[in-house]
């Protein structure tokens, strides 16, 4: 939910993919890559060797922080030639979706295509829910799959508020194909992690709060050598913090709270960013991806693409870098 251009300092070699004719190709000069729109909230996909990026489509006026109206997705194949594929799902395409296209995550099983997203509902709803919409195809149209949201307010504990809750939904396929819906609830009060049903579109019934009260959003999760690691945010508005690492051994068991992951320079304010996302590369490593908006001129946010790396302990440490 934060205004964006779209920058990469990453050459990330995939394989090709076919793509349709329709769709408008372009090669990035340099930073950032999309010229003509903000963007927001980078949600990744990797299939068939293509990197699928989907974007909040900001179109904020004069006066305004932030005005999220769309959902974009733009693909490569080699981080340099980039296809832009439109919008291809907006609030409204849910029936009980008033606007607000906030944070989302995208993934494939089967051969159909899940997009998990923090939707403006209105009545009866009137808050902030999520939802999920489905499609055949990486690139839409995504069509609403339930026909309700997938949470509303009255399914978690709600903040003093009452409205601003369950946001910044992302899904971790683990290894045996159980699939895992990690969200910020609680108004950014307490996250929370639940099995998500064989086909994706309910939860079982199995969850977990982690760390209640904790002020933490903007889950990024990953698995390595048979070790959860997650990497959250505090909730300090459009100011960055300091990033937070979290560890478990059973992603519905207990975690535990580790130091900042990020080192050097600016670490402490998570060199000017906050998290959004950890890809899984074809090399075996791990990109993490993070949002960095400026509070003087949100129009001209960014984001950053970092390596993690591991220390001989196995802990996982992110160090800025110009290139990699």
């Amino acid at each position: 939910m934060r205004n964006t251009l779209f920058i990469v300092s990453l050459y990330l070699i995939l394989s090709a993919c076919g793509e349709k004719s329709n769709e408008v190709k372009f090669t990035s000069e340099g930073n950032p890559v999309v010229m003509d729109k903000f963007t927001s909230d980078p949600a990744p996909m990797v299939h068939n060797g293509r990197l699928y990026l989907y974007v909040g489509h900001d179109e904020a006026e004069e006066g305004q922080d932030f005005n999220i109206t769309e959902w974009l997705c733009y693909s490569t194949k080699d981080m340099k030639t980039w296809t832009d594929h439109g919008s291809v799902l907006k609030p409204t395409d849910f029936s009980w979706g008033v606007g607000e296209a906030w944070a989302s995550q995208v993934v494939e099983k089967d051969g159909k295509f899940y997009y998990y997203t923090t939707v403006q509902a209105g009545a009866p709803y009137n808050s902030k829910v999520v939802g999920v919409a489905v499609s055949d195809s990486p690139t839409g149209p995504f069509i609403d799959a339930r026909g309700t949201p997938l949470i509303t307010d009255d399914m978690t504990p709600n903040g003093p508020r009452g409205w601003w809750n369950d946001i910044d939904p992302t899904v971790f396929v683990d290894d045996d194909g159980t699939a895992y819906h990690i969200y910020s609830s609680e108004e950014n009060l307490t996250l929370h992690i639940a099995e998500l049903s064989d086909d994706y579109l309910s939860h079982t019934g199995k969850y977990i709060r982690i760390f209640p009260g904790g002020h933490n959003e903007a889950p990024a999760i990953f698995k390595k050598d048979g070790t959860y690691w997650m990497i959250a945010s505090g909730c300090t508005g459009w100011e960055p913090n300091e990033a937070r690492l979290m560890t478990a051994s059973s992603i519905l068991g207990e975690w535990s709270q580790l130091p900042n992951p990020c080192v050097g320079k600016d670490a402490k304010i998570t060199f000017g960013g906050q998290s959004t996302y950890i890809l899984p590369l074809k090399d075996g490593g791990y990109m993490f991806m993070a949002d960095v908006w400026r509070p003087k001129s949100l129009s001209d946010s960014r984001y950053i693409w970092l390596p993690v790396r591991f220390n001989g302990k196995g802990i996982p440490f992110i160090e800025w870098v110009d290139k990699w």
